[in-house]
């Protein structure tokens, strides 16, 4: 008790007034305990209380958090104003947007008629959150490193490009825009496929996007007029002969795309 004698000394030992009397705290006490009764002297002349009340110094887990949160709080205030601030920091990622979720690759006859409007084979990548003035680099997961596309971002790291679907095989694939400094996106997209042909004898005739190495057919009515071979990338270009009867005759491209039997019911000739 001498440690609590001395700093109980430090108050005047009869309160002048009882009704203004303050209650007595011990401060090293993260938990004080006031007590509440008159402060006597013994024979000693050292000043006691007759309450049985001791001061608690046990500290638990939840008061030491919540210390800590006082502390934090107490690091937050603005200086010389006494009020407290927070601040949310909103982490934004790097993202690509596709003009279409599908895409054609040029077709030379299809495009040469009208057929194939350039929206069908063409596709705009934007991106955003990228690092200011950062270089990208667009690829196709399906064409390996090869780069389509070429960008760079502006000083709010976004950018946009355009580019031509690359003569491939039909498949749903990975888009990606990779930075220079490190920022990465990725979207899907499906490209497709397409044949064309012109209505004259012998017909000419070609396809993008068919699966590699397959044979597409060219019928006319009942007969099978030409077979095509589809190279490594998807496409062919070849002229179809064709004998007209006297009544015009339905035109069928028969082929494998996805590694599914297509088959594109393509008008009449004769």
């Amino acid at each position: 008790m001498g440690a609590r004698a001395a700093y109980l000394s430090l108050r005047p030992p009869f309160p002048s007034h009882r009704a203004n009397r303050a209650p007595i705290v011990d401060p090293r006490a993260l938990n004080p305990v006031i007590l509440d009764r008159e402060p006597v002297v013994d024979r000693k002349g050292q000043m006691v209380t007759s309450t049985s009340v001791r001061p608690q110094f046990a500290i638990s887990k939840a008061v030491r958090v919540a210390a800590l949160a006082a502390a934090f709080t107490a690091a937050l205030l603005v200086p010389g104003t006494g009020t407290a601030f927070a601040q949310s920091v909103k982490v934004v990622h790097p993202a690509i947007r596709l003009s279409s979720a599908k895409v054609t690759p040029e077709d030379p006859i299809c495009v040469t008629y009208g057929l194939e409007p350039p929206a069908s084979y063409r596709l705009t990548v934007k991106g955003t959150s990228f690092k200011p003035f950062e270089k990208v680099a667009i690829r196709m997961t399906r064409l390996g490193s090869r780069v389509v596309a070429k960008a760079q971002a502006d000083a709010a790291g976004g950018f946009s490009v355009t580019f031509t679907d690359p003569v491939q095989p039909a498949a749903v694939e990975k888009v990606t825009a990779r930075g220079s400094r490190g920022s990465f996106a990725v979207r899907r997209v499906t490209s497709e496929y397409a044949s064309c042909y012109v209505t004259t004898n012998p017909a000419p005739w070609d396809g993008v996007g068919w699966k590699a190495g397959s044979a597409v057919q060219f019928k006319v009515g009942r007969t099978v007029a030409s077979t095509a071979h589809a190279n490594k990338e998807g496409s062919f270009s070849v002229s179809a002969p064709y004998t007209c009867g006297t009544a015009a005759k339905s035109v069928r491209i028969i082929g494998t795309v996805f590694n599914k039997h297509i088959v594109i019911k393509g008008g009449t000739v004769c």
